[in-house]
Protein backbone atom coordinates (compact mmCIF):
# COMPACT_ATOMS: atom_id res chain seq x y z
CA UNK A 1 0.00 0.00 0.00
CA UNK A 2 1.54 3.30 -1.11
CA UNK A 3 1.78 6.26 1.24
CA UNK A 4 2.97 9.88 0.86
CA UNK A 5 6.71 10.37 1.22
CA UNK A 6 7.49 12.54 4.23
CA UNK A 7 11.29 12.52 4.37
CA UNK A 8 12.44 16.01 3.37
CA UNK A 9 16.03 15.86 4.65
CA UNK A 10 17.52 15.80 1.15
CA UNK A 11 15.56 18.87 0.04
CA UNK A 12 17.32 22.18 -0.15
CA UNK A 13 15.35 25.09 1.30
CA UNK A 14 14.09 26.23 -2.09
CA UNK A 15 13.09 22.66 -2.98
CA UNK A 16 11.13 22.28 0.24
CA UNK A 17 9.31 25.56 -0.36
CA UNK A 18 8.43 24.45 -3.89
CA UNK A 19 7.30 21.03 -2.67
CA UNK A 20 5.03 22.65 -0.09
CA UNK A 21 3.63 25.05 -2.70
CA UNK A 22 2.88 22.12 -5.00
CA UNK A 23 0.99 20.30 -2.23
CA UNK A 24 -0.98 23.46 -1.48
CA UNK A 25 -1.83 24.00 -5.16
CA UNK A 26 -2.84 20.38 -5.79
CA UNK A 27 -5.05 20.19 -2.71
CA UNK A 28 -6.68 23.46 -3.71
CA UNK A 29 -7.34 22.15 -7.24
CA UNK A 30 -8.64 18.81 -5.98
CA UNK A 31 -10.80 20.06 -3.12
CA UNK A 32 -13.64 17.70 -4.06
CA UNK A 33 -11.36 14.73 -3.40
CA UNK A 34 -9.67 16.29 -0.38
CA UNK A 35 -12.41 18.51 1.08
CA UNK A 36 -11.19 19.00 4.66
CA UNK A 37 -7.39 19.05 4.87
CA UNK A 38 -5.81 18.86 8.30
CA UNK A 39 -4.03 21.17 8.93
CA UNK A 40 -6.26 23.57 6.99
CA UNK A 41 -4.88 25.08 3.79
CA UNK A 42 -4.64 28.64 5.22
CA UNK A 43 -2.28 27.22 7.86
CA UNK A 44 -0.19 25.62 5.11
CA UNK A 45 -0.11 28.87 3.12
CA UNK A 46 1.03 30.82 6.18
CA UNK A 47 3.80 28.30 6.83
CA UNK A 48 5.02 28.59 3.23
CA UNK A 49 4.98 32.40 3.30
CA UNK A 50 6.82 32.58 6.62
CA UNK A 51 9.47 30.09 5.48
CA UNK A 52 10.06 31.93 2.20
CA UNK A 53 10.39 35.24 4.02
CA UNK A 54 12.82 33.68 6.47
CA UNK A 55 14.90 32.43 3.51
CA UNK A 56 15.13 36.00 2.21
CA UNK A 57 16.09 37.32 5.64
CA UNK A 58 18.70 34.58 6.12
CA UNK A 59 20.42 35.47 2.84
CA UNK A 60 22.16 38.26 4.79
CA UNK A 61 23.93 35.52 6.77
CA UNK A 62 22.98 37.06 10.07
CA UNK A 63 23.15 34.31 12.72
CA UNK A 64 19.75 35.15 14.21
CA UNK A 65 17.98 35.14 10.84
CA UNK A 66 19.52 31.76 10.00
CA UNK A 67 18.21 30.33 13.29
CA UNK A 68 14.74 31.68 12.53
CA UNK A 69 14.89 30.22 9.02
CA UNK A 70 15.77 26.80 10.38
CA UNK A 71 12.88 27.05 12.86
CA UNK A 72 10.44 27.96 10.07
CA UNK A 73 11.71 25.07 7.96
CA UNK A 74 11.15 22.62 10.80
CA UNK A 75 7.63 23.97 11.34
CA UNK A 76 6.81 23.63 7.63
CA UNK A 77 8.14 20.06 7.56
CA UNK A 78 5.90 19.21 10.52
CA UNK A 79 2.90 20.73 8.75
CA UNK A 80 3.61 18.68 5.61
CA UNK A 81 3.95 15.47 7.64
CA UNK A 82 0.69 16.06 9.47
CA UNK A 83 -1.04 16.91 6.19
CA UNK A 84 0.36 13.70 4.68
CA UNK A 85 -1.55 11.71 7.31
CA UNK A 86 -4.81 13.24 6.13
CA UNK A 87 -3.89 12.51 2.50
CA UNK A 88 -3.03 8.90 3.40
CA UNK A 89 -6.41 8.41 5.07
CA UNK A 90 -8.28 9.74 2.03
CA UNK A 91 -6.08 8.05 -0.59
CA UNK A 92 -6.22 4.61 1.10
CA UNK A 93 -2.99 3.52 -0.54
CA UNK A 94 -3.84 4.66 -4.08
CA UNK A 95 -0.69 6.17 -5.68
CA UNK A 96 -2.73 8.25 -8.15
CA UNK A 97 -4.64 9.90 -5.32
CA UNK A 98 -1.42 10.63 -3.48
CA UNK A 99 0.00 12.29 -6.59
CA UNK A 100 -3.22 14.29 -6.94
CA UNK A 101 -2.48 15.75 -3.51
CA UNK A 102 0.99 16.87 -4.57
CA UNK A 103 2.93 14.19 -2.67
CA UNK A 104 5.23 11.53 -4.06
CA UNK A 105 3.92 8.01 -3.35
CA UNK A 106 6.26 5.57 -1.67
CA UNK A 107 6.98 2.16 -3.08
CA UNK A 108 4.38 -0.42 -2.23
CA UNK A 109 5.41 -2.62 0.67
CA UNK A 110 3.88 -4.67 3.43
CA UNK A 111 1.58 -2.31 5.36
CA UNK A 112 1.39 -2.05 9.10
CA UNK A 113 -1.80 -3.23 10.73
CA UNK A 114 -3.93 -0.85 12.78
CA UNK A 115 -2.15 0.93 15.59
CA UNK A 116 -2.89 -0.42 19.08
CA UNK A 117 -5.11 1.20 21.67
CA UNK A 118 -3.31 4.19 23.23
CA UNK A 119 -2.01 3.78 26.76
CA UNK A 120 -1.51 6.20 29.61
CA UNK A 121 -4.10 8.70 28.39
CA UNK A 122 -4.90 11.32 31.02
CA UNK A 123 -6.49 14.74 31.36
CA UNK A 124 -4.86 17.38 33.55
CA UNK A 125 -7.00 20.32 34.66
CA UNK A 126 -5.24 23.59 35.47
CA UNK A 127 -6.98 25.21 38.48
CA UNK A 128 -5.30 28.55 37.75
CA UNK A 129 -6.27 28.76 34.07
CA UNK A 130 -10.03 28.65 33.43
CA UNK A 131 -11.01 26.81 30.26
CA UNK A 132 -7.66 25.05 29.90
CA UNK A 133 -6.77 21.35 30.08
CA UNK A 134 -3.69 19.39 29.10
CA UNK A 135 -3.98 15.98 27.43
CA UNK A 136 -1.18 13.44 27.65
CA UNK A 137 -0.66 9.98 26.19
CA UNK A 138 2.21 7.51 26.12
CA UNK A 139 4.21 7.53 22.90
CA UNK A 140 3.97 4.63 20.47
CA UNK A 141 7.59 4.14 19.47
CA UNK A 142 8.43 3.39 15.87
CA UNK A 143 4.95 3.54 14.33
CA UNK A 144 2.54 6.36 15.16
CA UNK A 145 3.42 9.55 13.28
CA UNK A 146 0.98 11.79 15.10
CA UNK A 147 -1.66 11.66 17.83
CA UNK A 148 -5.30 12.49 17.14
CA UNK A 149 -6.76 14.08 20.27
CA UNK A 150 -10.55 14.54 20.35
CA UNK A 151 -12.95 16.23 22.74
CA UNK A 152 -16.61 17.21 23.09
CA UNK A 153 -18.97 18.49 25.76
CA UNK A 154 -20.85 15.74 27.54
CA UNK A 155 -24.08 15.17 25.62
CA UNK A 156 -22.73 16.46 22.28
CA UNK A 157 -22.61 14.15 19.28
CA UNK A 158 -19.71 15.57 17.28
CA UNK A 159 -16.09 15.21 18.37
CA UNK A 160 -13.63 18.04 17.74
CA UNK A 161 -10.23 16.69 16.70
CA UNK A 162 -6.71 18.07 16.96
CA UNK A 163 -3.68 16.41 15.35
CA UNK A 164 -0.46 16.77 17.28
CA UNK A 165 2.98 15.25 16.67
CA UNK A 166 3.79 15.59 20.38
CA UNK A 167 2.40 13.34 23.12
CA UNK A 168 1.10 16.36 25.06
CA UNK A 169 -1.54 18.84 23.89
CA UNK A 170 -2.92 21.86 25.76
CA UNK A 171 -6.45 22.97 24.91
CA UNK A 172 -7.59 26.54 25.62
CA UNK A 173 -10.96 28.21 25.25
CA UNK A 174 -13.13 25.43 26.68
CA UNK A 175 -16.25 26.42 28.58
CA UNK A 176 -15.63 26.78 32.29
CA UNK A 177 -17.66 24.71 34.75
CA UNK A 178 -18.67 22.29 32.01
CA UNK A 179 -17.99 18.57 31.70
CA UNK A 180 -16.14 17.29 28.64
CA UNK A 181 -15.21 13.92 27.19
CA UNK A 182 -11.72 13.30 25.82
CA UNK A 183 -10.09 10.50 23.82
CA UNK A 184 -7.04 9.91 21.63
CA UNK A 185 -5.89 7.61 18.83
CA UNK A 186 -2.46 6.90 17.39
CA UNK A 187 -2.41 7.80 13.68
CA UNK A 188 0.00 6.10 11.30
CA UNK A 189 0.00 4.88 7.73
CA UNK A 190 -2.93 2.53 8.37
CA UNK A 191 -6.16 4.59 8.22
CA UNK A 192 -7.91 2.48 10.87
CA UNK A 193 -8.12 4.31 14.21
CA UNK A 194 -8.22 2.58 17.59
CA UNK A 195 -9.28 5.01 20.32
CA UNK A 196 -8.37 5.09 23.98
CA UNK A 197 -10.99 4.80 26.68
CA UNK A 198 -13.02 8.00 26.95
CA UNK A 199 -12.01 10.16 29.91
CA UNK A 200 -14.65 12.50 31.31
CA UNK A 201 -13.55 15.57 33.23
CA UNK A 202 -14.90 18.88 34.47
CA UNK A 203 -13.23 22.04 33.12
CA UNK A 204 -12.66 24.77 35.69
Amino acid sequence: MAKPKIDFRADRDAQLAQRAQNVFSKLTENDTVFPNPVPALPVVATGIDEFRQSMVDASLRNRQTVIVKNQKRKALETTLRELALYVAQVAKGDPASILAAGYEPSKTGTPYGPNPKPTGFRVIVNPFAPGRVTLRVNRLKGRALVNRFEYRKVGAEVWVDRLCSASTLTLDGLESLQRYEFRVAYVGTNPTLTYSDVVESAVL
